[in-house]
């Protein structure tokens, strides 16, 4: 009985750590998402008060770049709620397994959306990291552009 019970709390504790460690990440990313957003407002509306300056071939550039970080934070977030949305099903899943008689059709059925669901919000969590990676790599070239720009850095390795 001991045995089953620590299998139940493991089969539900799982997800659920899944789904609070999955919140936490996309609060964040939200918080990407508005610093990406006002960085490129205020790209865009230099690009539209000086678009003949010297720098606006940098200038455009650097709006690019800032919009791609945005349309990634906001593929990191609908991935994200994916994933919380799946680990919450799988919680639910592995709750209702908890509940039912084993060796029964249900049973079965509860485990196999247990294992399901659980295997989906892990491929949307890899998915939204993958994501994050790719628009934190992005946010490093925008800042070594600006930075280059300004005469502030003169070659990239310095920054390393």
């Amino acid at each position: 009985m001991i045995g089953d019970t620590y299998s139940a709390l493991t089969l539900i504790g799982a997800p659920a750590l899944l789904t609070n460690a999955t919140s936490v990440l996309l609060l964040s990313t939200a918080n990407r998402l508005g610093r990406s957003v006002d960085r490129a407002r205020v790209l865009g509306k230099s690009l539209i008060e000086e678009p003949q300056a010297d720098n606006s071939i940098e200038l455009r550039g650097q709006v690019r770049i800032a919009n791609r970080r945005v349309l990634l934070t906001i593929r990191a977030i609908s991935t994200l709620y994916l994933a919380v949305g799946a680990f919450a099903g799988s919680t639910l899943a592995a709750f209702l397994s908890a509940l039912i008689p084993r060796a029964t059709l249900a049973y079965e059925a509860t485990v196999a959306v247990t294992i399901g669901t659980g295997v989906l919000g892990f491929a949307a969590l890899t998915v939204a990291a993958a994501l994050l990676v790719r628009e934190s790599h992005l946010a490093f070239l925008l800042l070594r552009s600006e930075t280059a720009q300004h005469g502030e850095i003169r070659s990239p390795e310095r920054l390393f």
